[in-house]
Parts: C-alpha cells; structure tokens; sequence
C-alpha cells in the first residue's frame, strides 16, 4: 500500500496471515469478506524529504455454510474504504538544551520527592 519507510514502525495485519476452511469448522465452504480501511498518509523527514505512502486496517468477517442452498456466495471477497482525510507524520528531532532542560526537571523532581519523604520519616521518629 505505498512506499515502505525506514524510520517509522508500519503495523501491517495481513503479513503472513492464513485460513483454511476444513471440516473441522461447521461446513465445508465459507464466506471470507475483508474490510480494509486505507487512510493516505505522508511522512516528512528531518531533511525535508516527503514520502507519500498508505497506512491500513483489517476487519475480518467469516460465514462458514454446510451443504445445502447458500443465503450467500462462498468465496473471499475484498471491501476497500479510502479515507478522505491524509495524515501527515513530521519527523524531528530535539535540540540538546531541550535535552538537558528536561533531564534538570526530572533530577529536580527526584530530589523534591526524597526531600518530602526524609521530611515525613524525620517527623514520625523524632
């Protein structure tokens, strides 16, 4: 569904995904029908480049039939939902003074919490 990206985790649901219809489920034939839902999405990197590819979703419905007449047609049928709405995914990257900025407030924070907690034991022993 689009380009692959390197940078960026795809959540793809049908990789290697299989059914077989035996007779261990109740009939012998069966009625596979995929929804997919594709929402467009493009992927800007740190360098400004923009790669337009598709992001997807799977709901699966199953209709297992015996023999006899068929409400429905077995087979494996496909229904596509493009979404009209594009999400655009930024890639950035954080400067080292905002680094630095939020390592202070997280050691700040840890040395407030064990200020509160030997001001609390001091108060109960002495």
């Amino acid at each position: 569904f689009g380009t692959k990206l390197q940078n960026y985790k795809e959540v793809t649901p049908l990789d290697g995904y299989k059914s077989v219809v035996s007779d261990q489920n109740k009939g012998n034939s069966a009625l596979y029908k995929y929804n997919i839902n594709i929402v467009p999405t493009s992927y800007e990197t740190s360098t400004g480049s923009i790669k337009k590819t598709n992001q997807y979703s799977v709901t699966q419905d199953v209709l297992f039939m015996d023999g006899g007449d068929f409400q429905e047609v077995p087979g494996v049928f496909f229904e596509y939902d493009i979404s009209p709405i594009r999400v655009h995914i930024t890639e950035n990257s954080r400067s080292l003074v905002t680094f630095l900025t939020n390592l202070a407030a997280i050691l700040g924070g840890i040395f407030t919490i064990f200020g509160i907690i030997d001001s609390f034991i001091f108060f109960l022993f002495y």
